[in-house]
């Protein structure tokens, strides 16, 4: 419990600590939390829950395009290489994410259309683990869909006269790719499904 340590804190240079962040719903850890909001683009940390909404952290902004967020900030990255159209011409990056305004905070109101999620306050990315699977030797093509605790479960089409073997998939993506981004199980299908999200739910209730 984070409250017994109070005694030890207050003989470290950190006991002034009011608040600590947290990048998913606070628990009750028996110190104050506050929800965080932030993305690598920005180095991390662009705004804080401020119970109704993500509100920036002064001296960063946000505005919405339509029902899509775009932010800037002064830690905000000078652009992508060949990718200039994430950038707008006054410097806020589209973020894909759908939000919607309360006060001067946001609140996402859904997946963003690149199909990136939040999973255990790690950024999980499937399309990312959708390019490393069909690069691996004997796969045709393949597909990735999430379950409801965003599991992922990653399919695919064997190349003519090949049959690659899932565990062994399963353990390249454990050695190349980050924790967030390996998939709970691979299958070899004939045909990828037609909507893989609700494949996965399918085999993980399984």
């Amino acid at each position: 419990d984070l409250a017994a340590l109070s005694a030890q804190a207050a003989r470290r240079p950190y006991a002034a600590l009011r608040f600590a962040g947290s990048p998913g719903a606070a628990e009750a850890p028996g110190l104050p939390l506050r929800e965080t909001w932030g993305i690598a683009e920005t180095q991390g940390l662009f705004a804080l829950h401020d119970g109704t909404g993500f509100r920036p952290v002064h001296p960063a902004s946000l505005r919405l395009e339509g029902d899509v967020l775009e932010i800037q900030a002064p830690s905000l990255l000078s652009g992508y290489c060949g990718e200039a159209e994430a950038l707008t011409p006054d410097g806020f990056l589209r973020t894909g994410q759908p939000a919607g305004l309360a006060g001067e905070a946001f609140i996402p109101s859904g997946p963003r259309p690149d199909g990136c999620f939040h999973r255990d306050g790690l950024v999980v990315t499937p399309a990312a683990l959708v390019r490393f699977l069909a690069r691996q030797p004997g796969v045709e093509e393949a597909a990735v869909g999430a379950g409801p605790d965003g599991a992922l479960v990653g399919f695919i089409r064997p190349l003519p006269d090949a049959a690659p073997d899932a565990a062994a998939l399963l353990e390249a993506c454990r050695e190349a790719l980050a924790v967030s981004g390996q998939p709970a199980r691979i299958e070899v299908v004939a045909e990828l499904p037609a909507d893989p999200a609700a494949a996965a739910t399918a085999l993980l209730g399984a």
